[in-house]
């Protein structure tokens, strides 16, 4: 799968690497400016998260969860700074009921945010999916109380799913999640 796969995607103002485990040190520099941004929408991490060796082994297995078509995973970076990470962005493949669909996951640099480059990433990401990995769906869970993530998805032509929020637990607090999706152009439904 990873041989048909870009290892590097563009956009008019970044570059998308899949980065292998050798790009360890920039990940954890990424990790470590936004560790209280981000800790605010996901779990805690000890500090083995944080280490080269962990980051490395995760790298090593998002690598290979691409090869076996799984998904992917991206790391953007500024054209102007080339080894800067600026945002990492996945997809994992699932299929139900014979659909094959991505689930979509993204992160932002603090310092970066609001400036229209997750979309613009996103929107390169999301070509991807349709075009090489065939995805007949994506689809993403918001976070009820991050109404930012949710404009950046639905400029992006996500719709929001009927039905109940998804629960999950974040830091010891409830955190209700909106589904969200969107299908190839021209596609309504399945």
């Amino acid at each position: 799968m990873e041989d048909f796969l870009p290892g590097i995607l563009s956009t008019p103002r970044m570059f998308l690497y899949a980065f292998d485990e050798e790009w360890a040190p920039e990940v954890r520099d990424f990790l470590m400016r936004n560790r209280e941004y981000f800790q605010s929408r996901e779990p805690r991490h000890n500090q083995e998260y944080y280490a080269l060796e962990g980051i490395a082994a995760r790298m090593r297995a998002a690598r290979a969860q691409m090869r076996a078509g799984g998904g992917v995973t991206y790391y953007g970076c500024l054209r102007t700074r080339p080894g800067h990470i600026v945002l990492n962005a996945m997809l994992s493949t699932g299929e139900i009921e014979g659909a094959r669909f991505g689930c979509l996951g993204y992160r932002m640099d603090q310092a970066h945010v609001g400036q229209g480059l997750m979309t613009e990433g996103l929107e390169r990401l999301l070509a991807l999916g349709f075009q090489m990995l065939q995805y007949d769906y994506i689809e993403v869970l918001i976070a009820r109380d991050n109404p930012a993530s949710a404009r950046v998805v639905q400029k992006l032509g996500f719709v929001r799913m009927d039905g109940p929020e998804t629960e999950f637990e974040i830091n010891g607090a409830g955190a209700p999640h909106a589904r969200y999706r969107r299908y190839p152009q021209g596609v309504q439904s399945l």
